[in-house]
This record gives structure tokens, sequence and C-alpha cells, in this order.
């Protein structure tokens, strides 16, 4: 995938978000609903809304790291905090529980991991049962970072378990892209997917050196 066809496919991702919110905007209100039905509805639909739009932010940031990636090869490691970082993530798309020793720290670009992180996340929301999981773990010499949940796993829905998009692929593109361009010492980080040893269901990982 390319950045013309990358570009392409969010665009017509972004499309279709937008007119899922245009849609639940325009629906009336039951006209027999009770004022407590008709305020509990309205709040469940602007959760819905609030992180349909918070979906689309994290896919135009997609499109500006591709554009920095790839156009001028530009990736900007700093210091992290990483349960800081898995923290905020998990604020924005929770509930969510979050594994890290405070003091643990790493050298990434944090704008484009925490999008690839967010991605995941907001994957493991549509599939999971109860539970997601994130953790931030020092791992031979690098920060391995997880999304773990308790859903039905990659193997028994393929098709559909494509990370951070629903379907396209976006999101696993644009993870193996971020993580390639972290290169340290000649080593380069790496995704990785599988099945959760502690919940049961899919486990998405990166590891940066």
């Amino acid at each position: 995938m390319d950045l013309e066809t990358f570009l392409a496919a969010t665009i017509h991702d972004a499309k279709n978000q937008i007119q899922t919110i245009i849609s639940e905007l325009s629906q009336p209100g039951a006209a027999n609903a009770t004022d407590g039905q008709v305020a509990g509805d309205a709040n469940v639909s602007s959760t819905r809304t609030e992180q349909q739009l918070r979906y689309l932010d994290q896919r135009l940031t997609a499109v500006m790291g591709m554009y920095r990636l790839q156009t001028h090869h530009i990736c900007q490691p700093t210091e992290v905090y990483v349960s800081d970082m898995l923290t905020t993530v998990a604020d924005l798309w929770g509930p969510a529980e979050v594994i890290c020793e405070p003091d643990l720290t790493g050298w990434f670009d944090e704008s484009l991991v925490r999008v690839v992180i967010s991605d995941a996340v907001h994957n493991a929301r549509r599939f999971a049962r109860r539970v997601i999981q994130l953790s931030g773990t020092l791992v031979d010499g690098g920060i391995e970072l997880c999304v773990e949940d308790d859903g039905p796993g990659f193997t028994e829905a393929p098709e559909a378990r494509q990370s951070g998009d629903t379907g396209t692929g976006l999101g696993t593109y644009f993870a193996e892209q971020v993580v390639a361009a972290h290169c340290r010492d000649g080593r380069q980080g790496a995704v990785k997917t599988g099945r959760s040893p502690t919940l049961g269901g899919a486990r998405f990982s990166v590891w940066l050196p």
C-alpha cells in the first residue's frame, strides 16, 4: 500500500464515519419516551458520537504521520513515560486496565506510537466482552506495548480483526510503517498479533528498540 492508496482508503473510511454521525444526529427522539428515557438515549448518542469524532481525529493524525514518514522520512523519537502515554489512551477509549511501571521510559515518536496503540484499543472495544488491558514492559532491551482483550481473538474472526479499523487494513499497515521507522543500533521495531495468554482473546503488540 503506497501513500496514495492509504490516503484514498482513509478518506473512504472517514466518509463512512461522517455518514454514520449524520444519520445518528438526524434521528428524531421517540415521541412517547419519558424524560428519563430521552435523557438516557441522548447521553448514549452523545458518547457514541464523541467516540466516532475521536476516531476521525485519529485517522487524520495517521494520515499526517504517514505523509511525514513516506515523504520526508521523519521519525522524531523523544523520551516517553510509557505509563503516562498508555493511561492517556485508556482515558480516551476506556474503560481499560493499564499495567506498567510508572517510571518505565522509552525512546520513540510518541505521536505516531500513540495512534498505533489507540487504533488497537479502538479495535479491541469492538470485540472485547468485558476486559481490555494495556501494558508496557521492558523486553529484550526495548519497550513492548501490548493491547489485549477477552473477546474471540484473531483466529476466530480473521476477516474482521484488522487492527484499528473496520476491515480496510489501515490500522495494521500504519502500525507496520511506524514500527519499521524505529531503528536503533541496527535493530528495527516489530508488530505481532496472537492470542492473549491471560485474557484468552486477541493480543496486539509492538516492540520498539
